[in-house]
Parts: C-alpha cells; sequence; structure tokens
C-alpha cells in the first residue's frame, strides 16, 4: 500500500482483529479497481450526491485518496449516513445500500471461534457497535462497549473523537463534531485525551435513559 510503505498481513484472516489504519486504506485499491473510477467520483455519485452531502476525501502527499482518515464532512453529512442505515439502507424511497449489506454491517464480525482466534465483538463492518455479544476487545471484557447505551447503538467513530451515533430501538441519530481538529498531527494527539468522548457517552446514555 503506497500511502503506508508495505503494510503487511500479521495474521490469516479472520484470526485476529486489530484497529489497523493500511487494512482500511486497502480498500481504495479494492474499490477503484473494481469500478475504474477514483473512490471519490464512485461515492460522490453512488451515495453523497444521492444523499445530498457535501462530503470530500483528502489525498495525502502522493496523491492517493486517504480513505482511512480523509473524509472531511459537515454535521448534518455525518446525520444523513448514520440515518441512512437506521432506515435500512433506503433514502427518499431509493434503496442506497442492500438491507443485507446493512444487517452485516450492524453484526459483529467473529468469523472464528478458535481456540487461537481474537475477535471484536465491538466491531462490524467499518462500524462500531455496542453488541452486549462476545467480548470487546477494545475494553478487553464479554459485554458491550459503552454500557450507558442501547447494546443495538452503533458508532461512525472518527478522529478527535467525533461521532455519529445510531439507536435503532429510538429511531434516534446523534452527531458530534468537534472544532480544532484540522491536521492529522492533532487527530493523533487528541487520541490521547480520551475525556471528550467519555462525557459525551455519558450524557447521551443519560439523555437515553429519561427520553420515554
Amino acid at each position: 500500500f503506497p500511502a503506508f510503505g508495505g503494510a503487511q498481513h500479521a495474521t490469516s484472516p479472520g484470526l485476529r482483529w486489530a484497529y489497523h489504519n493500511a487494512s482500511t486504506q486497502a480498500l481504495e485499491i479494492v474499490l477503484s479497481r473494481a469500478t475504474g473510477e477514483s473512490v471519490s467520483a464512485f461515492a460522490q455519485r453512488e451515495l453523497f450526491a444521492k444523499l445530498g452531502m457535501t462530503t470530500t476525501i483528502e489525498k495525502d502527499p502522493k496523491g492517493i485518496e486517504a480513505v482511512y482518515v480523509g473524509f472531511v464532512s459537515t454535521c448534518s453529512d455525518v446525520a444523513k449516513l448514520t440515518r441512512l442505515y437506521l432506515q435500512k439502507g433506503v433514502w427518499n424511497g431509493e434503496q442506497i445500500l442492500t438491507p443485507e449489506y446493512v444487517v452485516d454491517s450492524l453484526t459483529p464480525q467473529v468469523t472464528s471461534t478458535a481456540a487461537n482466534a481474537s475477535m471484536n465483538g465491538s466491531y462490524g463492518l467499518q462500524i462500531w457497535l455496542n453488541s452486549d455479544k462476545g467480548t470487546s476487545v477494545t475494553v478487553g471484557r464479554a459485554g458491550s462497549l459503552y454500557p450507558d447505551l442501547p447494546t443495538d447503538t452503533f458508532l461512525f467513530q472518527g478522529a478527535c473523537r467525533q461521532f455519529g451515533v445510531g439507536v435503532p430501538s429510538k429511531d434516534l441519530t446523534v452527531v458530534m463534531l468537534r472544532p480544532g481538529c484540522d491536521t492529522l498531527e492533532k487527530a493523533f494527539l487528541d487520541q490521547l485525551d480520551p475525556s471528550p468522548a467519555t462525557v459525551f457517552i455519558y450524557q447521551l446514555g443519560k439523555a437515553i435513559s429519561s427520553r420515554r
């Protein structure tokens, strides 16, 4: 992968989960080769334009679209994408994503139960999940990632602790975007301070529990 200087798989697929930017960046190669066009062009026609999103994808210094980190979106953009999944892939009467893909995306991708497997019950297809099925590698215990939130909650969780949250059981969409995170360096530094995310999750859980 040009953007990562030759990243390689550490284990056989399906045995160990790890949060790995290079694996996400590999989707740029897969999608562009499969469609014969850039990720931006494909996404603009098949997703952004249909949802009325203004999202753009930034490029790295080598001119490669940084799909692991480069999506520049507004609050409305994130809300629309989150809502699309709540509506099982339907937008304005059109099936943008297949229902099967949406279900799979919001299902923990625990593909192996082998004794040497270490899979994450808190992750679907590029989406964080609050499922209580299986063990969350992220927090090192069984149960949901965020106990204060309903177990069907899913989260588009980006750099600088920014969130697009969907709660199907409440038909609820919540977005939190934070200012002042406009460079990759700031995004990495921000990961050292989990307090904004902790406060947001706590307040959201409290608000949902009081919602009738």
